[in-house]
């Protein structure tokens, strides 16, 4: 019965807590430029505080020593731009750093990234989009983070893989194997 009961259990909790890999996006991509924002796939309300910031990565050398401006755009939940900012390179701070796979890379933010009249904050995923010019004005890499942040509002229904309906399930189910295990464990006695 213990090993039923232990099965049960690593099954609900499979249901519950489902495993999610995910990539460090503030790396250097395969192209050796990428960007990501301080608010990477988190439930914001809008407007953000602090404000959207987007953080772009490239590797050192050849790659970052051409690099002579980088434009963003913030898109909203319906792909529309609602915001770009463009930056020299000269104009931003940039920090050194390394990527995962132990290769040089240099940061900066670039920022703050609201959506501009007419538009406003909505519910849903914003993104960010990374054009990367060189110093002939060539368009060398344009990077695309689908995530940047996921603007929501109080009333929020949590996101699950299975499903609001799956959870609940699972809960129950649980109450219902710990029901069983009281029940066993105190039998109740009708007095006579």
């Amino acid at each position: 019965m213990k090993q039923k009961f232990t099965a049960l259990i690593a099954i609900l909790m499979l249901m519950v807590i489902p495993a999610v890999a995910q990539a460090d996006s503030s790396s250097a991509s395969g192209s050796g430029y990428s960007v990501t924002t301080n608010y990477q796939g988190i439930f914001v309300l809008p407007p953000p505080i602090p404000p959207l910031q987007a953080k772009v990565s490239v590797l050192t050398g050849e790659k970052f020593d051409s690099l002579w401006k980088i434009k963003i755009d913030l898109r909203d939940p319906s792909e529309n731009v609602v915001d770009t900012v463009i930056c020299l390179k000269t104009d931003l701070v940039w920090y050194d750093g390394t990527a995962p796979n132990g290769k040089p890379i240099k940061w900066a933010w670039i920022g703050p990234l609201e959506p501009e009249a007419p538009y406003a904050w909505t519910v849903g995923d914003y993104s960010v989009k990374a054009y990367f010019y060189a110093t002939d004005g060539n368009d060398i890499a344009n990077i695309l983070c689908l995530e940047a942040m996921r603007a929501t509002t109080v009333m929020m229904v949590p996101e699950v893989p299975f499903g609001t309906i799956a959870t609940l399930l699972a809960m129950f189910g649980a109450l219902g194997v710990f029901a069983l295990k009281k029940k066993q464990m105190f039998p109740i006695r009708i007095p006579s």
